[in-house]
């Protein structure tokens, strides 16, 4: 059944007009914040991450809503923006407070996985507009020296989410310890 959905979706993308979506861009980004806003109120627990909303027999994870909203957004911005591109304050600032807004709702559910590839994504595409290479290599440098400290001085991920990405259950390897 799903297949079917996905396929009927594909189906309607296809037929819609690219500039439908630049018409709706924002109001789409807008009611994308908003149910990431609902999946930390209103949203499905599991393994101590807040991800998924539930309605009757089927799940959606708004994380995924909002990659796709985000590559639309950002791509109608940065049209928009071409020919100052290479300007930091309109062609890179207003991109980056965007995906923070966006990256600091997914890493309150927690979301790490998604953060990543929302953040790669914006750098993509904002070197593929033609950003100049400075703004994009220093971005670089601060996530790599964020990471290196991020490791020593704050606790970045949940338990949960960082016992997943290590591949053992959560407490360790002999499952949850004891109080």
């Amino acid at each position: 059944i799903y297949i079917a959905i996905g396929f009927v979706l594909l189906i309607i993308g296809y037929k819609v007009d690219y500039r439908w979506f630049k018409r709706f861009s924002y109001p789409i980004l807008f009611a994308t914040i908003g149910i990431l806003l609902l999946v930390l109120v209103a949203g499905t627990e599991v393994n101590g991450s807040r991800r998924w909303l539930r309605f009757g027999f089927f799940n959606i994870q708004p994380a995924e809503i909002a990659k796709i909203c985000i590559a639309f957004v950002l791509a109608y911005s940065m049209a928009k923006k071409h020919d100052k591109i290479k300007s930091f304050s309109i062609g890179v600032l207003p991109h980056l407070l965007l995906i923070g807004v966006i990256v600091g709702l997914l890493m309150l559910q927690p979301d790490f996985g998604s953060s990543v590839l929302i953040t790669t994504l914006m750098g993509a595409m904002l070197f593929f507009a033609g950003t100049r290479l400075v703004y994009i290599i220093g971005g670089i440098v601060m996530a790599v020296v964020d990471h290196y400290y991020g490791k020593r001085e704050k606790r970045l991920l949940s338990d949960a989410e960082a016992a997943r990405l290590a591949d053992q259950p959560v407490g360790g390897p002999n499952g949850p310890e004891a109080p």
